[in-house]
C-alpha cells in the first residue's frame, strides 16, 4: 500500500509540478510534450493538469482501498476501478517498456532524430514506473477483495 501511495503521489506531484510551468526533469519527457512546454504553450498545461487529476485519481482510490468498512456498492465501485487501472497501468508500462527495449536492442529503428535521452529515460524510469505502480495496486486492490469478503449477514 505505501508503494503505491508513494508512487502515486510523485507522479502526481511532477504532474502538477509541470502544469503550473515548471521544467525541472522535463527534458526526461522528451517529444512534442517537452517542446510545448518550453515554448510556454498553454496545451502542455492543459495536458499536464489532465495527467495530474487522472493520478489523483489513483491516490484518491488508494485511500478509499483502504477503508475499513465499505458498503456493498462502493466495494464493487473500487474493486472496478480498482482492478481496471491496474490493468491499465500494467499494461501501458509493460508495452512501453518492452516497445523501448527492443527500440535499444536494434529489433525496431529509432528514428536519426528521436530523443535518446528522453527515450533513455523513458526506458530506464517513466515506462518501467507505469508497470510498477500497476502490478502493486493491482496487489492492493487484491488485498482489500481478500479483506472485504461478502460475509452472511454482512451489508
Amino acid at each position: 500500500m505505501v508503494v503505491a501511495l508513494v508512487i502515486s503521489l510523485g507522479q502526481t506531484l511532477i504532474s502538477a509540478y509541470w502544469a503550473v510551468g515548471g521544467l525541472w526533469a522535463i527534458d526526461t519527457v522528451g517529444g512534442a510534450i517537452e517542446d510545448l512546454a518550453r515554448s510556454g504553450d498553454a496545451r502542455a498545461s492543459w495536458l499536464a493538469w489532465g495527467a495530474t487529476v487522472l493520478k489523483a485519481c489513483g491516490v484518491v482510490l488508494l485511500v478509499e482501498l483502504a477503508a475499513r468498512r465499505p458498503t456493498r456498492i462502493s466495494r464493487r465501485l473500487l474493486l472496478v476501478a480498482g482492478w481496471g487501472a491496474a490493468a491499465v497501468l500494467s499494461v501501458y508500462g509493460a508495452l512501453l517498456t518492452v516497445v523501448g527495449a527492443a527500440a535499444f536492442a536494434g529489433v525496431i529503428e529509432i528514428p536519426a532524430d528521436a530523443d535518446r535521452y528522453a527515450l533513455g529515460w523513458h526506458l530506464a524510469f517513466w515506462d518501467p514506473l507505469f508497470l510498477v505502480w500497476g502490478i502493486v495496486l493491482g496487489i492492493v486492490v487484491r488485498a482489500f477483495q481478500q479483506r472485504t469478503v461478502s460475509r452472511p449477514g454482512r451489508a
